[in-house]
């Protein structure tokens, strides 16, 4: 510091014990001497960097509200200078310069770092959130400390997994960071926030190009989207404001009872991969082969599983509602995929794995078949292109085919009805009369003979598989078609 003197440095650390972020505030008190406006003062952490100081008589604020994670024993450590100026004179020599230095700090839960401001994920008692480090599953901390957990700006969506139930409560209360072995897993769950998004192809006009789709996060369970719309008891929709450029909250995210009441969700976690397992004991799994080859009640049967304390403790179930993914979702899942929060106008790498594999093969193949998830990086949604066929809860008319399910009993929540065998009888954002045939993906509506929705297409070469890819079937059981499985916390 030139033609300056330096009289005093002194480092010191501050370490958080607590289990949550400190915010801390540090200062010089008991003071004698060092309030001439000749004292210098500067403190930094790792780099020289001059901070805005008070120098007020008695006390010194050196710095305000720094943050300090509630990791293990995590510590900040900073050096103090103090030092007489050029402007000394006479009067600032000769004298004892001396104070204490205090760290004062309170319990704070830490900002959302996540810039997108989706809605933070809500999780059933039981689950645990995860994120990869490299190399490993871990244990992310629900404070999203440095976007460890999520950051759906930067394409980065949230995951937690279910686990064996003899495993659970050490998870639960394990640190931050403890690896989370895939033997221990019974299935992957992909946080989907709330969001509306603009209106672009309202008339379901066809032969329109494939296009990002714009959207936008909403706070808590705000509807802030300008449309509305409603469903007969047959499926018809009336949207009375639709039109391109509006904005419409995705139906996702809200659940209609038979009696027309609604909840609505701050999310939806939806199956990471296709459902594997069995019907008594499905799980939802990486680099094994997917559930298939089942009609679509044992499918609809095995979805409801997962809210039972073989995968959650029980206020975990008592709060969640599990069911195989509907066609509304599966759309939501396909927009948000469509949006700059994930892969935008690239379309998905095709599953052509024969063996139905999921993520593309076995073991850990998920983990480099990156070009499969809705992302683009291992935090997404995989066998949306590809893989097998999935059936959706996605239905003409009440209509039962080969499904061996009584339409007519299965909870209103749970299944989406049409009321024509064409795209004119679209539902918005379903992924089906506003996107058929992007990227040359199949697009067959259901009808009388074949009134059930399945997405996505298979592993055969030249198929026209996709995310916004749709067929009629059915339901009856193929070796070529699984499902996908979705919770609700209706905490949310």
């Amino acid at each position: 510091i030139t033609n300056e003197h330096i009289c005093a440095y002194n480092t010191f650390t501050i370490t958080n014990t607590g289990t949550l972020y400190a915010k801390t505030d540090i200062s010089i008190k008991n003071i004698i001497n060092t309030y001439s406006s000749n004292i210098k003062y500067m403190l930094f952490e790792n780099t020289p960097e001059e901070l805005t100081i008070n120098n007020v008589k008695g006390v010194i604020i050196l710095e305000k509200n720094i943050l300090i994670p509630p990791k293990t024993n995590n510590s900040k450590t900073y050096t103090l200078l103090i030092w007489l100026d050029e402007n000394a004179d006479n009067y600032d020599f000769n004298k004892e310069y001396s104070g204490n230095i205090y760290a004062e700090a309170i319990e704070t839960n830490m900002p959302n770092l996540d810039k997108s401001k989706a809605n933070k994920p809500v999780l059933a008692e039981g689950m645990i959130p995860i994120a990869y480090d490299g190399t490993n599953w871990v244990k992310a901390d629900t404070n999203n400390t440095d976007n460890n957990w999520y950051n759906y700006k930067n394409k980065m969506w949230a995951n937690a997994v279910m686990v064996k139930s003899d495993k659970r409560d050490t998870y639960m209360s394990a640190i931050n960071g403890t690896v989370i072995p895939e033997d221990d897993i019974l299935a992957y769950y992909v946080w989907i926030p709330r969001y509306k998004y603009k209106l672009f192809n309202a008339t379901y006009a066809s032969g329109k190009a494939s296009q990002l789709i714009e959207v936008t996060f909403e706070n808590g369970t705000s509807t802030t989207g300008t449309v509305t719309c409603t469903y007969n008891t047959n499926g018809a929709e009336t949207c009375p404001s639709k039109a391109n450029g509006n904005w419409y909250t995705h139906p996702a995210f809200t659940m209609i009872n038979a009696s027309g009441n609604k909840t609505e969700l701050k999310g939806i976690w939806v199956g990471k991969f296709e459902t594997t397992g069995s019907t008594s004991a499905p799980t939802v799994k990486p680099g094994i082969t997917s559930l298939r080859d089942i009609t679509i009640a044992s499918m609809y049967s095995a979805g409801k599983l997962f809210r039972s304390t073989n995968y959650l403790t029980t206020n975990g179930a008592n709060e969640s509602d599990s069911h195989m993914i509907k066609n509304i979702e599966w759309g939501a899942v396909a927009y948000l995929k469509q949006s700059n929060y994930g892969l935008g106008i690239t379309d998905i790498t095709m599953n052509n794995n024969s063996s139905f594999y999921t993520g593309g093969g076995t073991g850990t193949s998920y983990k480099t078949n990156i070009g499969q998830s809705t992302t683009g990086n291992i935090t997404g949604v995989y066998d949306m292109s590809g893989g097998a066929w999935e059936y959706v809860m996605g239905n003409y008319n009440k209509t039962a085919g080969s499904s061996g399910l009584t339409v007519s009993g299965v909870p209103t929540e749970h299944i989406d009805i049409y009321s024509g065998n064409s795209v004119s009888a679209s539902h918005l954002g379903d992924a089906t009369g506003e996107t058929a045939g992007w990227y040359s993906d199949y697009a067959y509506f259901v009808d009388s003979s074949n009134p059930w929705f399945r997405r996505g297409g298979d592993s055969y070469p030249g198929d026209s598989a996709g995310v916004f890819g749709f067929y009629y079937d059915s339901g009856e059981a193929y070796n070529n078609v699984g499902f996908r499985v979705v919770l609700s916390t209706t905490g949310a």
